[in-house]
């Protein structure tokens, strides 16, 4: 099932190229997409349980395009188009979640999921898009909330803000730890298994040459 799954969302990336790198490419896409979903109901849940109803549209609004990404991709029929899509809606995500949660007061929580955004970055994306979400971009929500603690919440929208939001359970802290450890482990094991496949190609074509 799984397995069927995965062909129909991205079978078509899969099959139209031979580039081994390009196809570990949508393979971490495709599956950060689908651990995101159920890594974005631990904090849906705490929103319920700690009563943040202004945070519990903006998770859900994650979860729903999480859950729609694969159409998406399947639609989009681009890989670096998916890629920086996908960058996109994570920037504005992030930026309205720093904006709502820890607008004042920078946290370890909002700082490991920036950090671990960027990092990702640099794993999926290429080129000038890379750069621009790893050198700007990707720190926009963290400077936005230095700048707004240095000028005592000048850039605060009130109106926007969670209440009791600031300092959030230390346990959402290993999310993106634990995301971040499967995004190297992801990356890593995908390209070893991008240099086998070249390494066996390479064999393959050899004994074909010495045949002939």
């Amino acid at each position: 099932m799984q397995k069927k799954l995965r062909n129909y969302f991205i079978g078509d990336f899969l099959n139209r190229t031979d580039d081994v790198f390009e196809q570990a490419r949508i393979i971490m896409l495709y599956r950060f997409c689908i651990m995101f979903f159920f890594i974005f109901l631990i904090p849906l849940s705490a929103d319920f349980a700690l009563g943040y109803e202004k945070a519990i549209p903006l998770h859900l609004f994650d979860g729903i395009m999480l859950l729609i990404f694969p159409f998406i991709i399947r639609q989009l029929k681009n890989l670096d188009k998916s890629i920086n899509l996908f960058f996109a809606i994570i920037f504005f995500t992030s930026f309205a979640a720093t904006a709502m949660l820890n607008a004042e007061k920078l946290n370890m929580v909002g700082a490991a999921w920036n950090m671990f955004f960027i990092m990702l970055s640099a794993l999926l994306q290429r080129g000038a898009a890379r750069m621009l979400y790893c050198f700007f971009f990707g720190w926009l929500p963290m400077v936005y909330v230095i700048l707004n603690e240095h000028f005592q919440g000048a850039f605060t929208w009130h109106w926007f803000v969670q209440q009791g939001a600031e300092d959030p359970p230390v346990f959402l802290l290993f999310i993106p730890i634990i995301l971040g450890v499967f995004a190297v482990w992801s990356h890593t094991s995908t390209i070893e298994k991008a240099k086998a496949t070249i390494t066996s190609q390479k064999l393959l074509l050899e004994e074909k040459n010495k045949s002939i």
